[in-house]
């Protein structure tokens, strides 16, 4: 190696960390070596790389935000609601805290990382939804948002439609899966009920596998698995709702129930009168009589061609 070559080397492992990753998260090794041999070897250049480098990242996280949120399917997009938009008023103290707790996103990266809005349909737990989501396409991370008839639709067709299958891969995958209007449809076949359980029971299972993998290296968490769900049914009501099969609906609860967090939320509220986040139907319950007159139950065929348990 010559003295110039040796000299340039020197230089290079003098360039600071922060500007190596930058230059290296680029990807491209043959110019980022092109480039810091001009930052080692010309001083005067590096306040100028320095800045483009800044720029050319923001830009470029700009322009990954932008591809998640228009792939995340949120309502009203790009005119979606965020979290800065949400009026807490409406709820209590502890549900106030804990929405501060929930703000930070820190539960993408914890082992319980579901949320449930608990509250009326069309008041407030669809645009706390979206805030999340919003939130967690800034934080670099895959949504979508889907309607609860919608994903049981899917779950139906599944392994017997190509698309759907496709689908279900897609939803799978998703780092944040908001379901809105969860259990506003009943559910009478058991089969189904099942399949449903055992969409989530995966997610749930990929998240903890992740978070485990991560806790065991002391590495943060990369590859979260969360779900976020809207409904004006507490836990205590969907065994009920969901009548072919009560241990599994149970169990489905449990999934959200043990696996996160829960807030009660209705913009009708006065400020400070939000009900307790342990809302049950022994409290003020939120009116659900539009969602029950309107939900159709839904029905499929055995295998065998007769008609589904109801």
């Amino acid at each position: 190696m010559s003295t110039s070559e040796n000299a340039i080397q020197e230089q290079l492992l003098q360039i600071p960390d922060d500007t190596l990753k930058s230059i290296d998260s680029f990807g491209n090794r043959y110019l980022g070596f092109i480039l810091k041999t001009i930052y080692a070897s010309y001083p005067d250049t590096r306040n100028s790389i320095e800045e483009k480098l800044s720029k050319a990242i923001a830009n470029r996280k700009h322009d990954k935000v932008q591809s998640l949120l228009e792939d995340a399917n949120l309502p009203l997009y790009p005119e979606h609601a965020k979290l800065d938009d949400f009026d807490t008023s409406c709820l209590n103290e502890q549900d106030q805290e804990q929405f501060q707790q929930l703000k930070t996103l820190d539960f993408l990266y914890s082992d319980c990382p579901n949320i449930t809005l608990l509250g009326p349909q069309n008041f407030g737990c669809e645009k706390l939804a979206c805030g999340f989501g919003d939130a967690i396409c800034h934080r670099l991370h895959g949504v979508y948002y889907i309607k609860f008839q919608h994903l049981i639709s899917m779950l139906i067709s599944h392994g017997s439609n190509a698309s759907k299958n496709s689908e279900y891969e897609k939803l799978m995958k998703k780092d944040c899966l908001i379901v809105e209007d969860f259990a506003g449809t009943p559910i009478h076949d058991r089969d189904l009920l099942a399949e449903l359980y055992t969409f989530f029971d995966a997610r749930i299972t990929a998240h903890r596998k992740s978070f485990s993998a991560a806790k065991g290296k002391q590495q943060s968490m990369k590859k979260p698995c969360v779900t976020i769900i809207t409904t004006c049914r507490a836990y205590e009501e969907w065994y009920s709702f969901f009548d072919c099969d009560k241990m599994k609906a149970v169990s489905l609860a449990t999934l959200f129930h043990g696996y996160g967090n829960i807030l009660y939320v209705d913009e009708t509220n006065k400020p400070g009168e939000g009900a307790s986040s342990g809302h049950s139907s022994s409290q003020t319950e939120p009116d659900t009589s539009s969602s029950a007159e309107s939900a159709e139950s839904i029905t499929t065929t055995t295998a065998a061609g007769s008609a589904p348990q109801t």
